[in-house]
C-alpha cells in the first residue's frame, strides 16, 4: 500500500513537470465592482429588494475577479470569484470550468458555469453590462444561478442571422431563506437548451430547463404559529388524523408540504431591440413544480431606455403574477366533530403555499445611467412597488459600476 502511494505521488509529480508551463503574462485577468446603496419606505424587508428604511450599502455591493488561463490553442481554464455584500462578502466560486474549442463555432465546457436561464445570465454579476443597478428581481429570482456540469455552445451565422445554441446538463446545491429558516436546495438531473437569434438590431431568445429531482432540506423546521408549531409538526398532525379517521386526504396534504425529488420546469422568452439611441427589452419567465407547496411563478418585465450622449434615461415595469399551489383541497372538512379542526389545518396548509407565492405585484422603475469615465458608470433608480395585499412601497437606489 505504501509503495502504491509513492508511485502515485511520483506519477503526479512527473505529470506536473511535463505539463506545459503557463506564463503569468498569458493569464487574462478581469474584474468588476458594484458599490451601491439604497433605502425603502415603508420597511418591507425582502419584499423591497432587501432594503430598509435606513440607508444601507450591502445589498447590491459586490466585487468579482475573473481569470482565463490558456492551456493550448483550443483548451483553456476560466474561474470567477464573487464577494457579495448581501452574503456578508463571503467569497463564492461562481465559475470554474475547462473549455475546449472543438471548432470555430463549437465549444465544450465542463465544471461550474452560469446557468443560461435569462437574457442577461452570462453577465448577471457585472452591473456595468446593463443599465439597471440590478436586473428586475421578480424576474431574475432563481436562487441557483450557476450549475456544476457540462455544456456545448454553438455560435455561427445563418445567412444574416447570428445563431447561438447552448445545451447543458448538471446538478447543483444552493440555499435560500423561507420563513426565517435557511433551506438547503439539492438539484439533480437538470438539463436545458437556450437559443438566441440576432439580426442586426433585433435579438430573440428562448430557453427551456428541467430539473428532475429538486429537494428542499430544512423546510420541515420552518416555524408557523404557536398552536401549530413547525411544518414538521403540522405534517405529524395531518398524518395522525389520517390514521385516526382512515381518510388518506390528510396524509396527501402532509406529503405536499415538503419538496422531495420534485420535478421543476423553467421557461423563458426575451426580445431586445437596440436601434440607434433606443433600447427596448422584454422578458417573461414561468417556473412550475410537479407537486409540493411551490406555486407556478409567472414573471415578466418590459424596459425602455434612450441615450443622450453619455447619459441613458430608462423606465421599467416588472410584474409578478403567481398561482398559489392547491395543496389543501384533499383535507376533508365534513367529518363529524372534526370540521373546525380540519378547516384550521387547511388554512395552515394554504398559508404555506401562499408564502411561496408572491402576491400579484407591479414594480415601476425610473432610472438614469451616466457613463462618466471609460469603464465606469454612475446609476440612480427610483421604484414604486404595489401588490394585491395593499402593500405599497418605494425604493431609492444609487451606485457606481466599474470594470477593470
Amino acid at each position: 500500500m505504501h509503495h502504491s502511494k509513492h508511485s502515485l505521488a511520483s506519477a503526479v509529480c512527473a505529470a506536473m513537470l511535463c505539463a506545459p508551463a503557463i506564463s503569468v503574462a498569458d493569464i487574462e485577468w478581469n474584474g468588476f465592482l458594484t458599490a451601491a446603496g439604497g433605502m425603502s419606505s415603508p420597511d418591507e424587508g425582502d419584499s423591497l429588494a432587501g432594503y430598509e428604511e435606513d440607508l444601507t450599502f450591502n445589498q447590491d455591493t459586490k466585487l468579482g475577479l475573473q481569470l482565463r488561463a490558456p492551456i493550448s490553442d483550443k483548451l483553456s481554464a476560466t474561474g470567477q470569484i464573487v464577494a457579495r455584500g448581501s452574503e456578508d462578502y463571503e467569497v463564492d466560486m461562481a465559475w470554474a470550468y475547462l473549455s475546449y474549442q472543438a471548432s470555430d463555432s463549437t465549444a465544450l465546457r465542463m465544471g461550474r458555469f452560469r446557468t443560461p436561464f435569462y437574457l442577461y445570465s452570462d453577465y448577471l454579476e457585472v452591473g456595468y453590462a446593463y443599465h439597471w443597478i440590478s436586473p428586475p428581481a421578480d424576474v431574475y429570482s432563481l436562487p441557483a444561478d450557476s450549475i456544476d456540469g457540462v455544456d456545448v455552445v454553438y455560435q455561427a451565422p445563418l445567412g444574416s442571422v447570428d445563431v447561438s445554441a447552448q445545451i447543458y446538463a448538471g446538478s447543483i446545491n444552493s440555499d435560500f431563506v423561507q420563513g426565517g429558516q435557511e433551506i438547503d436546495t439539492r438539484i439533480r438531473n437538470q438539463a436545458g437548451l437556450a437559443l438566441t437569434f440576432t439580426y442586426d438590431w433585433l435579438t430573440f431568445r428562448a430557453s427551456h430547463h428541467e430539473a428532475q429531482k429538486v429537494s428542499f432540506g430544512g423546510l420541515e423546521n420552518v416555524y408557523l404559529a404557536p398552536e401549530i408549531g413547525t411544518i414538521g409538526d403540522l405534517q405529524t398532525t395531518l398524518n395522525g388524523l389520517s390514521l385516526l379517521t382512515g381518510d388518506p386526504g390528510y396524509a396527501e396534504a402532509a406529503g405536499n408540504l415538503v419538496v422531495d425529488e420534485v420535478k421543476f420546469t423553467f421557461d423563458e422568452l426575451a426580445l431586445k431591440v437596440e436601434w440607434n439611441n433606443l433600447l427596448l427589452v422584454g422578458e417573461m419567465t414561468q417556473l412550475k413544480a410537479d407537486s409540493g407547496p411551490v406555486d407556478t411563478q409567472n414573471r415578466m418585465f418590459v424596459t425602455a431606455g434612450y441615450t443622450f450622449g453619455s447619459v441613458m434615461l430608462h423606465v421599467t415595469q416588472t410584474r409578478a403574477e403567481d398561482d398559489v399551489a392547491d395543496i389543501a383541497s384533499t383535507i376533508p372538512t365534513d367529518i363529524p366533530g372534526l370540521e373546525a379542526t380540519s378547516m384550521a389545518l387547511a388554512g395552515a396548509v394554504n398559508a404555506i403555499a401562499e408564502d411561496f407565492a408572491t402576491p400579484d405585484r407591479t414594480t415601476n422603475t425610473l432610472g438614469l445611467r451616466w457613463d462618466f469615465e471609460a469603464g465606469a458608470a454612475a446609476k440612480i433608480e427610483f421604484s414604486d412597488i404595489s401588490d394585491t395585499t395593499g402593500t405599497d412601497g418605494t425604493l431609492l437606489r444609487f451606485g457606481i459600476d466599474m470594470v477593470f
